[in-house]
């Protein structure tokens, strides 16, 4: 089978939109896993 420009295309987009999702999530996560974290300490102390 023959791949398709526009299939091309558009897995380039979608891998360009990927990245670009992926910082401010990692983002919310690295928060989200620092805010358990004190959570912890303050339960523990």
């Amino acid at each position: 089978m023959k791949v398709h420009p526009d299939n091309i295309n558009k897995k380039r987009k979608t891998n360009k939109n990927y990245r670009s999702y992926i910082k401010p999530n990692f983002l919310s996560i690295a928060i989200i896993v620092f805010v358990i974290v004190i959570i912890l300490i303050v339960c523990v102390v």
